[in-house]
């Protein structure tokens, strides 16, 4: 029974060096047809760690830190390891994360995401 809803983000990212690459977003959501409205801000970094181009393991450190425009959005940081392990034309990269919300609306404690993905 919610209202449709529409929500998107633009960004830019760059490797800033070989090491860091950087994301800055800006988050806009539309509800049932109205006009698209700015709801937040974020922005992330990666910072990888050099290895050889034949290694199968590739690791790298996300964090993130992320506002919400509107008085009743939360704020959060969220961080963690980015681990990919590949063989051949198979790979796996596992992102567990920890996030910690922060300001007027946060949260008690750190809360534990996690994706996976294998190709």
């Amino acid at each position: 029974g919610a209202p449709p809803r529409v929500a998107l983000e633009l960004g830019v990212h760059a490797g800033v060096t070989e090491f860091w690459m950087a994301k800055l977003a800006l988050s806009a959501d539309q509800e049932d047809g109205g006009e698209f409205a700015l709801t937040g801000i974020g922005f992330e970094n990666v910072f990888r760690f050099s290895r050889e181009a034949r290694d199968p393991l590739d690791f790298a450190w996300f964090t993130a830190v992320g506002s919400g425009l509107d008085s009743g959005a939360t704020n959060a940081v969220e961080f963690g390891p980015i681990v990919s392990v590949s063989s051949g034309s198979v790979s796996l990269v596992l992102n567990p994360f920890f996030e910690k919300t922060f300001g007027e609306n946060r949260e008690d404690g750190i809360a534990f995401t996690y994706a996976g993905r294998l190709t």
